[in-house]
């Protein structure tokens, strides 16, 4: 009797320990598919969900009405490209001044361009016309995953390409916040054409391997979300790392980061700035949440002295 419920007590153990990989990689799986599947109902997300921060919705809500009415008098033009594997990307061209250099805007994770209204308007004010896209798979655009910033920042390609294409000669800033600020980053270690003057990225994370240890206080799921995004999306998590790419840069670029970023910690800042081989600039705003400096005193100021001071 003790041999037989010994018996069964090892082919219990024998069947649990089997069923752990499955599990393990059953969960990189779900975790993969409910981030990296774009739900559209986060245009139905209340802003003050997704800003979180009480003190910064209140300076949205005070803005939003000035930044309509300015939208609503400018002049936008639609313009759709397509991507390397053949999606169509949507976004809108915001031209009110002649002959004036392009700031190509990339928004966020979960949001699209009109997140960006407030650092459109003042950009539009610094004379830049503008370029605000809706990133793969987010807005209008196609697509059904978001890849974090590694096929973004091919689809970046695609978009300076059509800008240059209506004048060989335009001048172009790069801004990006977030996941767009990391599709920035990455673009950087492309070979650029000399149009791109200057870069600024807000928030930006160095890699999707940092930012998943960050959230989720491990580094054990990686693999199993590598094994889902590789059979997927057909690349691997490593590709989607920033800092080979700033250490073969030569445009100049500003880091920004809020000190208390609940996202992407600060320390990611100075490997940012470490890594990056050209002209440099930062700022740390000591207030503030994630993606969201853009509400705290001298942040348009800062990014006028930087172009001021490094784009000819």
């Amino acid at each position: 009797m003790k041999e037989k419920n010994g018996l069964k007590k090892g082919l219990f153990l024998t069947a649990a320990l089997s069923s752990l990989p499955l599990a393990y990689y059953a969960y990189g799986a779900h975790l993969f598919n409910k981030y990296a599947k774009v739900d559209k109902s986060y245009v139905n997300l209340d802003m003050s969900e997704l800003i979180g921060d009480e003190r910064i919705y209140t300076a949205y809500k005070n803005d939003l009405k000035d930044n309509i009415d300015w939208f609503k008098s400018s002049h936008v033009q639609k313009i759709q490209v397509r991507s390397f594997d053949e999606l169509i990307l949507d976004g809108i061209k915001v031209v009110n001044h002649d002959k004036a250099p392009y700031m190509i805007m990339l928004h966020g994770y979960n949001s699209d361009r009109y997140i960006l209204l407030k650092q459109a308007k003042a950009f539009d004010a610094m004379g830049f016309n503008l370029l605000m896209v809706d990133e793969r798979a987010f807005g209008k655009s196609m697509g059904e995953y978001t890849t974090f910033g590694f096929k973004e920042s091919l689809d970046l390609l695609v978009w300076i390409k059509a800008l240059i294409k209506e004048d060989p000669e335009i001048k172009i800033g790069l801004y990006g916040v977030s996941m767009g600020a990391t599709a920035i980053m990455k673009a950087l270690g492309y070979q650029l054409p000399s149009n791109i003057s200057f870069a600024i990225e807000d928030s930006g994370y160095a890699s999707l391997s940092d930012l998943i240890k960050y959230r989720f206080k491990n580094d054990l799921l990686i693999p199993s979300i590598n094994a889902k995004m590789k059979k997927t999306l057909g690349f691997d998590i490593a590709e989607i790392d920033v800092l080979e790419a700033l250490n073969k840069n030569e445009i100049p670029i500003l880091f920004i980061h809020a000190q208390n970023d609940e996202v992407v910690p600060l320390e990611t800042l100075g490997k940012l700035y470490e890594a990056n081989k050209g002209p440099k600039a930062f700022k740390v705003f000591s207030e503030g949440s994630h993606a969201y400096s853009c509400f705290e005193d001298g942040y348009f100021e800062v990014i006028k002295n930087f172009i001021d001071n490094y784009v000819k």
